[in-house]
């Protein structure tokens, strides 16, 4: 067999340990540029692979001719794959003519190409470990303080991530049978569910009949101004989501501005219909403490996941929701609020404005990566104030309205006028915007004693307005 010699003609590997060959299978990379040979179509099939999941320096110059040929639109077999290395004067160094002759007779069908290329992923992925560990550890020997320390270890586990996500390089690039095929799967479950919930529900009727709940990928954007209920909002939708009883979802909550347990008992608040008020004065109403140890009995029990550090960096950030998907389930993310984070790029520190653009954007990135809803609290400015909320009055940055998916604005028009907490006071629920799907407004009605919004609309009804019910429109 005319094999390029390991020892002599390996590609230099920068951190791999002398005295141990890195991870390599080479009848499996003859075996699959074999099946490629008899039959060419098959290197589309490895279109989102790079070169390098071959190991040898020979392989990988075959790889890439046949690559070359067919973006030239060149037939590939013997003859004009040793012709095509003749030209670019490589014959001699992949092993002659007689290496490509072995490689077409290595195999005698090409049925089993797709157990070849797994057998080189993993092996290229084990290479990956090896180096991106080699490297990160020399690193480590460097660090002077634990600022340094903090920021490797949060590339580490960015690294690793990234590293995992290579097993599913090949579902990268699709093509139109898979496309259609999701495509049509969405409108079967749209047909099915007839105006019902498709995504996460929210509680919310008209919230939920117009965007069908918060479906994955998806960046929410809910915007207000202080005090005006936004915290709450998020709260009831989260509440609702842990103890839905078709389905409790793993929720995972991000409270920069306030403390867990303060979280805590606006939720146990709404959930056991006592006034939030004395969770500080502590005159809790006769019966109300053992409502309260059953009620916070039931939602110690539910997939509540929550992180309270505050003033907490997007790529800290990215970090632990990356851990708390992959470790805890969560299915859906909050982040109470945006302007409370940070970034920790160079570029953020050029202006607040684009520190906020890529706070956004890196949500929005974050919200694909891991295939959640990520729900995001925002400031809006002081032009809001007494006014109906706009995206123009989002603050800071109008990079939050383009990365959005969707704009939800909690308001309540009475705010400011006198009025007792005690009595239930009107409010309405802007969508300002919606990717894919209708805007409007819709009312409910605020509870400030329990810290909550409820339905004003009943029943959850379709988009059709011939079926919709009055008070929803």
């Amino acid at each position: 067999m005319n094999k390029i010699s390991a020892e002599k003609k390996e590609m230099p590997r920068e951190f791999a340990d002398p005295h141990r060959r890195l991870p390599q299978n080479e009848d499996a990379e003859m075996a699959l540029l074999g099946c490629i040979l008899s039959q060419p179509d098959l290197i589309d099939e490895l279109v989102a692979y790079p070169t390098e999941i071959f190991y040898f320096p020979a392989r990988i110059e075959i790889f890439q001719t046949m690559r070359d040929m067919r973006a030239a639109m060149k037939p590939i077999d013997l003859i004009t794959l040793t012709d095509a290395l003749t030209k670019k004067e490589l014959i001699e160094q992949v092993g002659g003519p007689a290496t490509i002759s072995e490689i077409f007779t290595f195999v005698p069908t090409a049925a089993n190409w797709d157990y070849y290329l797994q057998l080189l992923r993993e092996t290229w992925l084990a290479r990956r470990i090896i180096v991106e560990c080699t490297a990160l550890a020399a690193r480590a020997y460097g660090i002077t303080n634990e600022e340094e320390a903090e920021n490797l270890l949060m590339e580490v586990e960015g690294r690793l991530f990234a590293l995992r996500d290579q097993k599913r390089l090949d579902d990268d690039i699709l093509n139109a049978k898979v496309v259609m095929q999701r495509t049509l799967e969405k409108a079967e479950m749209a047909f099915r569910a007839r105006g019902n919930t498709i995504g996460i529900p929210t509680g919310f009727k008209d919230l939920d009949r117009m965007t069908g709940g918060f479906h994955k990928e998806e960046l929410i954007i809910v915007a207000a101004r202080p005090s005006m209920g936004k915290s709450a909002f998020f709260g009831n939708m989260a509440l609702y989501q842990l103890t839905y009883e078709k389905y409790p979802y793993a929720v995972g909550i991000f409270s920069l501005e306030m403390p867990a347990a303060d979280v805590g008992a606006r939720m146990l608040s709404d959930a056991a219909n006592i006034n939030v008020k004395r969770f500080r004065d502590g005159f809790f109403d006769h019966g109300a403490l053992p409502k309260l140890m059953s009620m916070g009995g039931k939602i110690a029990k539910t997939k509540l996941f929550m992180d309270e550090t505050p003033g907490i960096s997007v790529q800290q950030f990215r970090v632990k929701a990356r851990r708390m998907v992959s470790k805890f389930g969560v299915e859906i993310i909050y982040i109470d609020y945006l302007q409370l984070m940070r970034s920790a790029s160079k570029r953020a520190l050029e202006s607040r404005e684009k520190e906020v653009s890529e706070i956004s954007s890196m949500l929005k990135a974050t919200a694909r990566e891991l295939k959640i809803p990520i729900v995001a609290l925002s400031q809006l400015s002081r032009e809001a104030e007494g006014k109906e909320p706009s995206l123009s009055h989002l603050r800071e940055s109008g990079s939050i309205e383009q990365d959005a998916d969707v704009v939800i604005f909690p308001y309540r028009p009475d705010k400011g006028k006198e009025s007792d907490d005690e009595l239930p006071e009107d409010a309405l629920a802007k969508i300002a915007k919606q990717r894919n799907g209708p805007i409007g407004k819709f009312p409910l009605r605020w509870m400030g004693k329990f810290t909550r919004f409820e339905n004003v609309t009943e029943k959850l009804y379709s988009n059709n307005s011939e079926k919709r019910q009055g008070v929803g429109k």
